[in-house]
């Protein structure tokens, strides 16, 4: 490294000749050139022959691609013999760090002080403008063909996942990846998570956490991505993986560091254990409009094997009505669990087989919404998504109802819905669960 005094200039307000008592203004860089992401030094040092009784203003270094920081001690007193005399004076430090190759140059700039004047000791004002200071940003030979452009002592990577692998529609879980890079800033690390491989899952990225550390002019830190992925449908979906090349300054050698894929699989919902025991509980309050309960208790002791028979009967008409189907809905509403919503919705629609699709388009959307409200960027649940949710709901199962009631009483009109012409049969048999379930 080759160490250079760029420039000293002089400037007095109100004169224009500078004299030997004038302050003296030098700007200085320890080298003419550094590597990508690697520090580089500028001190201006400020020197007069009596005191200064102000702090001086000193100017901003600022470029494109350039990243300025001080260090912990940036300013500090210093004093040199000038003409067998003591000037004392101020100094300020710049760490200069490159983000990309090619040619820097810092314009001049203005350092404004007030100094005593050395025979009345009045305060003097005094302006020097600094010439401009160039210097060169090199790329390694081995690191010219890495995109993006990592050089660094020490380069990683790692992930977590908060959840399962396998999920049920509705379900939800969260990747972390996290790069820790040393010797540079973690500004220079590129995103790192990617869109999942498929259409059975939906991520809501949130935005990504950077922290950066100073240690004696060694620059360190972490990037960090976390996104939640919500299951929308059944199937196998794939988190990709992530391989970054980078160069490593101490070893002068290409390196490459990876994380892996995670493959995820979704399900169907199903109803857990919790669901059953509510139906359950619903399924003996049935017995208050059979009887009263002392005739109800001894004719399940006298018959008891054909109680037993009768009573799992009721109990899985019940659970597989759809008035029981939709109570579940609502509930879940009531509750605002996303992903047991999910699950009842996904077991009501069971009980509509000969409906389009888009029959469900308005539950669907509203689902979506109070995702991504929780799982996104810098949002907020709001109650009102909630409300629209029970809305549509409710809407959604009468304008159904009315169909399937009009399919049954109106056979001629079918031609005018293919959909429901080509499942008229199910239609019928959904027709049929509905009215046994309301007698």
């Amino acid at each position: 490294m080759i160490r250079a005094l760029i420039a000293i200039a002089f400037l007095c307000m109100g004169t224009g000749t500078a004299t030997a008592q004038d302050p003296r203004v030098t700007a200085e860089l320890e080298s003419d050139s550094t590597i990508v992401g690697q520090p580089l030094l500028l001190r201006i040092s400020i020197l007069v022959p009596t005191w200064m009784p102000e702090p001086p203003v000193f100017p901003a270094v600022e470029l494109p691609s350039l990243l300025v920081r001080q260090p912990e001690r940036a300013s500090g007193p210093i004093s040199e013999n000038i003409d067998g005399e003591t000037w004392s004076g101020v100094r300020r430090s710049y760490r200069l760090y490159p983000l990309a190759g090619g040619s820097f140059t810092l314009p001049p700039g203005d350092v404004t002080l007030t100094y005593a004047n050395p025979e009345t000791n009045a305060p003097v004002t005094f302006a020097a403008l600094l010439p401009e200071l160039t210097f060169a940003a090199t790329i390694p030979d081995g690191a010219s063909s890495l995109d993006p452009l990592i050089i660094a002592s020490s380069f990683e990577l790692q992930q977590q996942l908060d959840g399962d692998t396998g999920l049920t529609v509705g379900g939800a879980a969260t990747r972390t990846i996290t790069a820790k890079i040393t010797g540079t800033s973690p500004i220079m690390i590129p995103r790192l998570t990617a869109a999942p491989d498929g259409e059975s899952l939906r991520a809501y990225p949130k935005d990504p956490q950077i922290e950066e550390k100073e240690d004696r002019g060694l620059l360190s830190g972490t990037r960090a991505e976390t996104t939640t992925y919500v299951a929308q449908n059944e199937g196998v979906d794939t988190l990709p993986g992530l391989s970054l090349d980078w160069f490593n300054i101490e070893t002068g050698q290409l390196e490459t560091a990876t994380v892996p894929a995670v493959e995820m699989s979704i399900r169907g919902a199903v109803s857990g254990e919790g669901e059953k025991a509510k139906a359950w509980y619903l399924s003996k309050s049935l017995w208050w409009v059979l009887g009263l309960g002392a005739v109800i208790a001894l004719a399940i002791r006298v018959f008891s094997a054909r109680a037993g028979l009768w009573i799992a009967a009721l109990h899985t008409r019940v659970i597989q009505a759809e008035w029981y189907a939709s109570h579940k809905v609502v509930k879940t509403i009531s509750r605002r669990d996303l992903t047991a919503v999910s699950t009842a919705l996904s077991e009501w629609k069971n009980h509509y087989p000969g409906a389009p699709e888009q029959s469900f388009s308005a539950l669907i959307d509203g689902m979506a919404s109070i995702g991504k409200a929780r799982f996104g960027v810098q949002t907020e649940e709001a109650d009102a998504n909630w409300r629209a949710l029970r809305f549509e709901f409710s809407t959604t199962r009468r304008r159904l109802r009315r169909d399937i009631h009009r399919a049954r009483h109106s056979p001629q009109l079918h031609h005018l819905n293919p959909t429901w012409s080509n499942n008229s049969s199910r239609s019928q048999n959904a027709m049929n669960r509905l009215q046994t379930s309301e007698h």
